[in-house]
């Protein structure tokens, strides 16, 4: 995810961010099964493929692509907050910028796609990040089981 409202300056940072992945076999492999095709990994990446890997805006929509994996059924949302300046460092500003959606649980549906009722998680004091021993590297943003690659 990357705070930043201008197209070029976002899919330049996501086009740096991504340069890696868009190397190996079986990350191009499984993208296909997901509908991108060659031309749309090729080279830096299309900006559909950038635009679909990388939530980019201001809160409000970066919430929202958030938002929807809980709705489409995840259970967890793995976030990289990209620094807004290009920096090969997470962005801790964008951390705080957000987390107020996701400390109070309120971003987080109620209900399950299978109709369940999801439990939410408890928070650290505060709905600071808190390191979770499950996920090596991760940390979690408040109640909402969204987790933050750093």
């Amino acid at each position: 995810m990357l705070l930043v409202t201008e197209p070029s300056k976002a899919r330049e940072i996501a086009r740096q961010a991504m340069a890696f992945y868009l190397r190996p076999s079986n990350y191009r492999n499984n993208w296909k099964r997901l509908g991108f095709t060659d031309e749309d990994l090729d080279d830096d990446g299309t900006n559909r493929f950038l635009d679909a890997m990388v939530a980019w805006g201001t809160e409000t929509p970066v919430n929202q692509r958030i938002q929807a994996h809980f709705e489409a059924g995840a259970s967890h949302v793995c976030i990289q907050p990209l620094h807004s300046q290009g920096q090969p460092i997470p962005d801790y500003n964008a951390l705080t910028a957000l987390a107020h959606s996701f400390a109070d649980g309120t971003a987080v549906p109620a209900k399950a796609r299978n109709g369940a009722s999801r439990p939410v998680p408890a928070t650290d004091a505060g709905g600071r990040l808190s390191v979770s021993k499950a996920v090596l590297g991760c940390r979690r943003l408040g109640r909402a089981n969204v987790w933050v690659r750093i």
